[in-house]
C-alpha cells in the first residue's frame, strides 16, 4: 500500500485539499472508516488527509474520487490543488470581487486559533450585518447577491462556535464614515459592533483619523495563526487573493500589526465611539443621500 505522504503541519494548500477531499467523501455518504477500508488505507491516514496534515499522492486522490464517484468537477479542482504544489504562496481568483467562497480562506478561518484583521474602508466581513453586506456587493456588480450575502453569513458562523478563535478587528474610522446602504443600514451596523466589541472573544479596536497616514495604515490585512502549523497572511485584490505561509511575508504583516495595535483605541474607547456613530446614524434615519456623512 501506498503512503498519502509523510505527516506534516497542515498549510493553506494542504488544508484546502483536504477540505475538497472530504467534501467528496460526504457526498458519496460513506463514513471515513468505510471509505479508508474500500480504499486500503488506515482511518488515520485518511482523517490526516482530511485535516490537512498530510499530503496526497495524485494517483491514491484519482482512486478516492473514483471509489466515492465524484463528478468530473470534484476530479479537476482535487488534481488541480495536488498539481500545483505547495510553494507558500497560495493564490486563488474571485472575479465576482466577493471572496467569501474561496474554500482556501474559509478553510484556513475554520481552523485558526487567532484571527487578527485591519480593514480600511469598511467594516470587516466577518463583522457586517446582512444589509450592509448587501449593499456592499450590489454596488460591486456581482449578480448573486443574495448567495454571496449568505456565504458572508456563514462565515460569521465561526464567532458563535463553543470554541472560537479569538479575534482582533482593528477598522480605520474611513470605514465608520462610508455611506453604505443609506442612515439605518449604517446605524445597525455600527450597533453591532458596539455589541459584538463586548464578547469575550472578540476585540474591535478603531484606528482613529488622528493616527495619520503611515505605511503599516496603506493597505487591509488578515493574520491567521493555528495550534500545530505556521501562520497564515491572506491578501485580498480586486479579482484575486493570496494566502502566504512565507516567513519573510508573515514577517512583516505582523510588524504591520503590531504598529496598528500602537495607533488604536482601546476597546472600551471604541466600544463607545461605535455606540456614538449608531447615535449619529439613527438621528439621521431615511436620509439616504445626505450629501456629507455625519461628523465625528
Amino acid at each position: 500500500m501506498e503512503a498519502l505522504g509523510d505527516f506534516q503541519p497542515s498549510t493553506a494548500h494542504t488544508r484546502e485539499l483536504g477540505d475538497e477531499v472530504r467534501e467528496v467523501r460526504e457526498r458519496s455518504g460513506l463514513s471515513l472508516t468505510k471509505l479508508a477500508e474500500g480504499l486500503g488505507w488506515s482511518p488515520g491516514k485518511l482523517s490526516k488527509l482530511e485535516h490537512g496534515r498530510r499530503g496526497g499522492d495524485v494517483v491514491d486522490l484519482i482512486r478516492l474520487v473514483g471509489y466515492c464517484q465524484g463528478d468530473q468537477a470534484a476530479v479537476d479542482r482535487i488534481l488541480n490543488i495536488a498539481h500545483e504544489g505547495d510553494t507558500g504562496y497560495l493564490i486563488r481568483p474571485h472575479l465576482d470581487g466577493v471572496p467569501d467562497g474561496l474554500r482556501a480562506l474559509a478553510s484556513s478561518e475554520s481552523k485558526a486559533t487567532a484571527i487578527t484583521s485591519f480593514e480600511r474602508n469598511v467594516v470587516p466581513g466577518m463583522l457586517q450585518t446582512p444589509e450592509y453586506a448587501r449593499a456592499l456587493m450590489s454596488t460591486s456588480g456581482d449578480p448573486a447577491v443574495e448567495a454571496g450575502v449568505r456565504t458572508r453569513m456563514e462565515r460569521q458562523e465561526l464567532l458563535h462556535r463553543p470554541t472560537p478563535p479569538k479575534c482582533t478587528f482593528f477598522i480605520h474610522e474611513s470605514a465608520l464614515h462610508g455611506w453604505v446602504g443609506g442612515s439605518q443600514v449604517m446605524a445597525d451596523q455600527m450597533l453591532q459592533l458596539a455589541l459584538w466589541s463586548a464578547w469575550g472573544h472578540v476585540d474591535i479596536r478603531l484606528v482613529p483619523f488622528s493616527a495619520g497616514n503611515r505605511q503599516s495604515l496603506l493597505h487591509p490585512l488578515k493574520h491567521l495563526t493555528f495550534a500545530v502549523a505556521h501562520p497564515v497572511v491572506y491578501i485580498e485584490g480586486q479579482a484575486l487573493s493570496v494566502l502566504s505561509e512565507r516567513p519573510e511575508v508573515v514577517a512583516a504583516h505582523e510588524s504591520a500589526i503590531a504598529d496598528i495595535g500602537r495607533l488604536a483605541l482601546d476597546a472600551q474607547e471604541s466600544r463607545s465611539e461605535f455606540a456614538r456613530w449608531a447615535d449619529r446614524y439613527e438621528r439621521l434615519r431615511g436620509q439616504d443621500d445626505p450629501g456629507d456623512p455625519p461628523v465625528a
